[in-house]
């Protein structure tokens, strides 16, 4: 089992990319496999102190997507009038 600490939602993400590129061989011995060009790994335990992402991050970009399929994954998967009565309630 591993347990990792971080401070922001963002290190975590960035944590466990960099984890799964450099320590398939670590991943192995866990239990965890490759699959393709996924890797699998199991009992992993993250505490994050702050649920928070830089605005300024790019998904897009990091996720190689184009500005249309970006715009196409917003318009398909957010419903903007139940986002609005959502931050009524908040508020």
């Amino acid at each position: 089992m591993i347990k990792s600490q971080h401070a922001t939602a963002q290190a975590a993400w960035e944590w466990v990319n960099e984890y799964l590129s450099t320590s398939e061989d670590e991943v192995k011995l866990m239990g965890g496999t490759r699959a393709g060009n996924n890797v699998l790994s199991y009992d992993h335990f993250m505490d994050i102190n702050y649920l928070w992402v830089d605005p300024e991050f790019d998904f897009g970009y990091m996720f190689g997507y184009k500005i249309q399929k970006w715009s196409k994954l917003i318009t398909n998967y957010i419903d903007f009038d139940f986002l609005d009565i959502a931050k009524a309630l908040v508020q």
